[in-house]
């Protein structure tokens, strides 16, 4: 079994609110991994717009892009975060953290972060 040392090896992490250590892929921004670890201790229902960073061309993903963002079940309290369906949901997709061109509210499209 690997060490946290080892798991933390070129990875960004944070801490939220409750105390959890969220890991990001270590190409995320800065600034898009603290305003997810914002949205996930506001629990704001959010949508993503994934694409290419350096040229800021988004590639016009329909699906999986909407939620709120949930954390995993991780060892040594490390969580990743996951794009929630809904509150009642117990699982959903990785975020590519490293890939968002953008997020938005839900509700209204108000621009919450652009890249």
């Amino acid at each position: 079994m690997k060490t946290e040392a080892q798991i933390l090896k070129d990875k960004l992490v944070l801490n939220s609110k409750n105390g959890n250590r969220i890991v990001f892929n270590n190409l995320t921004p800065i600034k898009t991994a603290k305003k997810i670890v914002e949205l996930y201790d506001t629990k704001t229902r959010i949508i993503f717009d994934y694409g290419d960073i350096e040229n800021n061309k988004s590639w016009g993903e329909s699906y999986d892009i909407s939620g709120k963002i949930g954390m995993t079940k991780g060892a040594y309290n490390l969580r990743y975060p996951i794009l929630l369906h809904n509150s009642r949901s117990t699982g959903g997709g990785t975020i590519l953290t490293h890939c968002v061109i953008s997020i938005k509210e839900s509700k209204g499209k108000k621009l919450i972060l652009q890249n």
